[in-house]
């Protein structure tokens, strides 16, 4: 048996040859059929090797060009996923980026919709790369290919609200909101860009809102608690909130320098530095919770401590 596969497996390939010659099948085309072999085992690879050399053939001449870079945006798109869920997101950057330039201008809602989700992609790799201002372009061009999807918004308001734009983190914010009343972290950083503009009654609406879809948000906590404090001058349900903050999260360090500050403000000193030095413990690197355990420290007369403290802060960059 096995003698007569491999005389049948001979054959094959001679008859491939000879059809080859007479004009039948061209090495292009073989490769084609090869690329689509390989796309519908999603081995990326082979697939763009395939379809590469067909297009070195046979540049265009008897191949449908844009039907082969579909399938080539296609292979890198699944390449560049993939490579993004492991984590090389400089390599899938670079697969998404062909894919955005592979995928033919046809104007369709259909392939408009696909080269939204190619930018959406590579804008939340940027993002992970740190690249901020690529992923704003990114998410930005996703938005006006396909204006239905919500997690272009949702990243790109929260985008706007790390660097302090929180008048476009709001409409972005909201905008997502619009396509998904059930989403949290939507209100909780709409909330925040509302502290952001000083705006403490709807930050407490939306943080209010985003505890009822998620009652263990420990951010949203902390962020009500200094909503409520700002505005209605409530020492005890701002410290309530920070404390159950911490209870959900005994590492979240921004929810001991808030409540570290409410204890300051009541004169509550030395409660007041156990919460910055836990802060700082978690992250040294803020700068503020230095400051405010200096002036803590000078409030109790322990000055070569609040030196200490002032100077580190000033070193991090605390004016």
């Amino acid at each position: 048996m096995r003698y007569y596969a491999l005389k049948t497996l001979a054959l094959c390939s001679f008859l491939l040859s000879v059809i080859s010659v007479l004009g039948c099948i061209s090495p292009a085309q073989e490769q084609v059929a090869k690329g689509d072999n390989f796309l519908k085992q999603e081995r990326w690879d082979a697939t763009i090797i395939a379809y590469t050399t067909a297009q070195e053939l046979d540049p265009g001449l008897k191949l449908n060009t844009t039907e082969i870079d579909i399938k080539l945006a296609e292979a890198y798109r699944g390449r560049g996923y993939d490579s993004h869920l492991n984590g090389d997101y400089t390599g899938a950057i670079a697969d998404y980026t062909k894919a955005t330039i592979l995928n033919p201008d046809l104007a369709t809602n259909e392939f408009n919709k696909q080269l939204a989700a190619d930018y959406y992609r590579r804008g939340i790799a940027y993002i992970e790369t740190g690249q901020i201002y690529m992923a704003i372009g990114d998410l930005t061009e996703s938005i006006k290919l396909d204006p239905t999807i919500e997690l272009a918004y949702l990243n790109r308001g929260i985008i706007y609200n790390e660097r302090g734009e929180y008048r476009k983190a709001i409409d972005d914010l909201s905008e997502a909101i619009k396509f998904d009343q059930m989403n949290a972290m939507a209100f909780f950083y709409r909330g925040s860009a509302y502290i952001g503009l000083k705006d403490f009654y709807n930050a407490i609406i939306d943080n209010d809102h985003a505890l009822s879809l998620d009652s263990e948000l420990a951010q949203a906590y902390n962020n009500r608690g200094l909503a409520i404090y700002y505005y209605y001058r409530d020492y005890d349900r701002a410290m309530a909130d920070h404390s159950k903050a911490l209870e959900i999260d005994p590492k979240f360090a921004a929810a001991y320098l808030s409540r570290g500050s409410l204890r300051y403000f009541k004169q509550d000193y030395l409660k007041a530095i156990d919460d910055f030095s836990a802060a700082i413990e978690l992250d040294p690197t803020i700068a503020v919770a230095y400051a405010n355990r200096a002036n803590a420290y000078q409030m109790i007369g322990k000055f070569e401590q609040a030196i200490s403290d002032f100077n580190k802060a000033a070193e991090l960059g605390y004016r």
